[in-house]
């Protein structure tokens, strides 16, 4: 995760980050669970979204090659990118109270396959809000998601709301930014405390793989570095990420995440699964409280793996 402070050219400062590995058996049985979660809370159903993937990766790997191997390989890797976004929200979420956010979770499994078929869901939405929450929640900080915001995180004894936005085209990019901004300002005039502030979280992922493509790469670090810089590219180079900004708004959280696979072999054959998050941080003013506020947020913000 990196963050940039809004220049004239913004500065891009690197955070380390890991390269987390999971094995296929693991990631199987927590995908299991994770769906057994939905199932208990009355959002999954055998004919959901959800349990098609299941079915696309059991077609996968049950059949022998065929005419339509390259198909079959492209709905693989997407239902596999799909639920990687599910098992993080349950990983996280599984540890609050369910109340505050069983509605948002009823909603997620409805929908299209794949997620560049329609122009706007609402599923894919609420999962984003929840994906938000889970990435406060394993960062450390007592959360709640009971609509006073998409999420509200404790830091350091102050209210950081937060408003989540899935934005699908460039065009859209100021008019959300500015909304979210707006939402935010409303809940700090009614919070009664000085110290709370604010910063909107917007996915990137619909407007710089609008095609849902997925990357065939030599190693781990080459994903990762493009689209990381496509990703900085992006956010530093545009003003509208800054629309409707006020003093106690701290910036615009992006993220961008992408599903690949390295090659081990010739082919498609024993390919290791890739699934890469990357975010940049670009900051509202530069006001000293607001710099120490996030210097506190940001490495536990990034750096976070599929699950603990």
């Amino acid at each position: 995760m990196t963050e940039s402070n809004n220049l004239k050219t913004p500065k891009i400062t690197d955070y380390p980050f890991v390269v987390h590995l999971h094995s296929s058996d693991e990631v199987r049985a927590k995908r299991d669970q994770a769906i057994e979660w939905l199932r208990e809370v009355g959002g999954s159903v055998h004919s959901d979204r959800y349990h098609g993937y299941l079915r696309s990766i059991d077609k996968y790997e049950l059949s022998e090659v065929s005419v339509d191997i390259e198909r079959e390989f492209y709905s693989f890797l997407n239902a596999h990118s799909e639920l990687t976004e599910l098992i993080r929200v349950y990983d996280s979420l599984q540890l609050i109270d369910s109340s505050e956010y069983v509605s948002a979770l009823k909603k997620i499994c409805s929908g299209q396959a794949f997620r560049n078929k329609v122009t706007n869901e609402a599923s894919r939405d609420f999962l984003f809000e929840l994906s938000v929450g889970a990435r406060l929640i394993r960062a450390g900080y007592e959360v709640t998601l009971n609509g006073q915001a998409d999420s509200v995180a404790i830091v350091e004894g102050r209210r950081v709301y937060v408003e989540a936005k899935r934005i699908r085209s460039v065009s859209q990019i100021g008019k959300r930014v500015g909304e979210a901004n707006r939402q935010i300002g409303k809940r700090l005039a009614q919070d009664s405390s000085s110290k709370s502030r604010g910063f909107v979280a917007v996915s990137l992922t619909d407007v710089l793989n609008p095609d849902n493509s997925f990357a065939a790469v030599e190693s781990v670090e080459h994903l990762r570095s493009t689209n990381a810089n496509s990703l900085h590219g992006l956010v530093g180079g545009r003003d509208d990420f800054m629309r409707g900004k006020m003093g106690k708004c701290l910036g615009v959280l992006a993220e961008f995440t992408m599903q690949g696979f390295k090659y081990q072999n010739e082919g498609y054959e024993g390919a290791a699964l890739l699934n890469c998050r990357v975010a940049t941080f670009r900051r509202c003013d530069a006001h000293e409280s607001n710099n120490e506020l996030m210097a506190k947020m940001l490495p536990v913000l990034s750096n976070q793996s599929l699950y603990k």
